[in-house]
């Protein structure tokens, strides 16, 4: 609670059309406050509301408390929508097609609305401007819209007035604006590979045709497309290999359906009942579920369904993919249908770092709940045996040797200005924290090691304007942002490499053997109990860091020749060692993979099918 009787005109967005900026401004959080705003705004009479999740503790629980929460939403969507279509699907099929929107929208509702009801205690509101616009008109047409706008002031501004309009917790209001014009669109579907593919489906029917490849004859009637992989990172040949060895034609992945924008019904979303709401937040994301369930589910769910079923192959035994669970909703219902009627089995294989080393994670629960098995790249999960050590078809084993005179390649994390999924990261406005923490390390470099620094950008911008900050204090540094070279090419031109977050960067470094330094926040990057002992190992051997000042002292030490200090035997017991259980690649890792199969495909013989 603030002491103060003044009174706060309430900003939840850095919109500046919902700016009221003649009187005292309560910024809902620090994604309101863009850098290239920091002249307007010493004008501004202003706070900033303290950030609830800033308690890691909180957070902690709260990611329990929405874990049931997810159960209770899934259990009523299963009974609304096996009533609207006439169907009797279990709910561990919904669980599949919605994964990951339900989860997603349930951590982003809570958030947004936890950050409203404390405004609402932290002093007296006296108004909010909020944008007015009808039930529906703003209601996506699949799980994609969700996660691509996640990060956008107007998706969030958008929430927030939603909020504040069902909780009534103080004044506000409405302001018309111009709607965003969305062109009803139709389906298709999208080719990923192009002319390869156009291709190969003309080599494949020449082949059968006029016998130049005998073995298609062979293989197309053995087992023809019991294997589909879907959105796989696994490169094309390596690809082609495993399905051959697997007995099967070799076949580039079906093409992705995109879904068509229709009308909104908005009486039948205003009929959904979710059972007993015993709280305001409850009230209000049945509210907003209604609203915003992608319209593939409900309005067009049966029309997509049957679309899903003639593109995708006809009774699969096993279905892989790495992320297509994601947004591509054709494909989950695809799946979930063959699952749950020809006893089809999913597989889900690891796609990205932070997996088994991060403390809690949605990304892992939902992975895992949906999948019948999980591929990890070498760890392994209590109690959960469906997670499966196998080598990664994704990183390279091929070594990477470093440049003696080249750069140090430094990677940065982005992250959306807003929360979204929940797991041990920066979180909203602690990202400017993360951002202090890369300041603080190049500030303890000595400057002609700063010069030698190529300071990577994600591709994705978020807002934050890394660059700009960057470039503001440390001219001298190399800034690039893009996706050509990849990270892969441009790490051969440098001596070392610094890692500043727990994803895939490092990992794939460790697993190319090239030299490299890591650090983080262990506040912010909690580690899960079973991976912090070696990451004590990183830590005695001088690679792991827990501050910027650790780092940055490291780095200087080892400048000239960092490659003596890793190729010593106690750096390099203790990267292979971190790599069996994290960071598994092998050269002939389709030769596991394979038996891994084909041992999948016997159990799922045995399953008889529902008819």
């Amino acid at each position: 609670m603030r002491n103060g009787i003044e009174k706060l005109f309430l900003v939840t967005t850095a919109d500046e059309k919902f700016w009221k900026t003649d009187g005292k401004i309560l910024f809902l959080g620090q994604w309101c406050l863009l850098f290239d705003q920091n002249i307007k705004r010493k004008s501004l009479c202003y706070e900033v509301l303290p950030y609830h999740w800033d308690d890691r503790e909180k957070l902690r629980k709260d990611f329990l408390f929405l874990n049931q929460i997810k159960e209770k939403y899934l259990f009523a969507l299963t009974k609304n929508l096996n009533n609207i279509h006439k169907v009797k699907f279990s709910t561990d099929f919904w669980r599949l097609a919605f994964a990951y929107w339900l989860p997603l929208f349930i951590d982003i509702v809570f958030d947004r609305y936890t950050c409203i009801k404390q405004a609402s205690t932290y002093g007296e509101i006296s108004n909010c401007w909020i944008s007015d616009f009808p039930f529906g008109s703003f209601t996506p047409k699949d799980s994609r819209y969700l996660s691509g706008n996640l990060h956008t002031d107007e998706l969030n501004e958008k929430l927030y007035s939603r909020i504040i309009e069902y909780s009534g917790l103080f004044q506000f209001e409405k302001k018309s604006l111009k709607p965003t014009q969305k062109p009803l669109s139709a389906h298709c579907t999208i080719n990923h590979y192009g002319k390869w593919k156009e291709i190969y489906k003309k080599l494949l029917f020449l082949g059968q045709h006029v016998e130049l490849l005998p073995l298609f004859f062979k293989w197309g009637k053995s087992r023809k497309k019991d294997y589909v992989f879907v959105t796989s990172y696994i490169k094309m040949l390596d690809l082609f290999a495993l399905q051959a060895s697997l007995g099967q034609v070799p076949s580039f992945p079906p093409d992705q359906i995109q879904i068509a924008d229709t009308k909104t019904d908005v009486e039948l979303r205003k009929s959904l009942c979710f059972g007993k709401e015993e709280t305001q937040f409850e009230k209000i994301l049945s509210l907003l579920i209604a609203e915003n369930l992608p319209k593939v589910f409900l309005e067009n769910f049966l029309k997509y369904k049957q679309i899903a079923m003639n593109c995708f192959p006809k009774r699969p035994k096993i279905i892989i993919t790495e992320n297509s669970f994601s947004q591509d909703d054709c494909f989950k219902i695809w799946a979930s249908y063959c699952r749950e009627n020809f006893g089809a089995k999913v597989i889900i294989s690891q796609h990205g770092g932070y997996y088994g080393i991060g403390k809690w994670s949605t990304h892992e629960e939902v992975e895992t709940k949906i999948s019948d098995v999980y591929f990890s790249w070498g760890w392994e999960k209590k109690n959960e045996p469906k997670v499966q050590p196998l080598p990664s078809g994704k990183l390279r084993s091929q070594k990477i040797f470093p440049k003696p005179q080249g750069k140090i390649l430094c990677a940065l994390a982005s992250l959306p200005r807003y929360s979204y999924f929940l797991y041990c990261v920066p979180i909203a406005s602690q990202f400017s924290k993360y951002l202090a923490d890369q300041e603080s390390f190049f500030l303890y470099l000595p400057k002609e090691i700063q010069e030698s620094v190529l300071l990577r950008l994600n591709p994705s911008n978020h807002g934050w304007s890394e660059a700009e900050r960057i470039k503001e204090k440390f001219p001298q540094i190399e800034i690039f942002r893009g996706n050509k070279p990849n990270f892969l090419e441009q790490l051969k031109e440098c001596r070392l490499f610094i890692g500043t977050y727990n994803a895939t960067t490092f990992l794939e470094t460790f697993a190319a053997n090239f030299p490299t330094i890591i650090f983080w926040n262990p506040d912010h990057w909690e580690l899960k109990e079973e991976a912090e002992k070696y990451f004590q190992q990183l830590e005695e051997a001088e690679i792991f860091h827990r501050t910027p000042e650790s780092a940055a002292k490291k780095v200087t030490s080892i400048f000239q020749d960092p490659l003596v200090w890793w190729q010593s035997p106690a750096v390099q017991t203790t990267v292979k060692e971190f790599c069996s259980h994290f960071a598994q690649s092998d050269p002939n890792w389709k030769k596991a993979w394979k038996e891994k199969l084909l041992a999948i495909y016997a159990d799922a013989r045995c399953r008889p099918e529902i008819t």
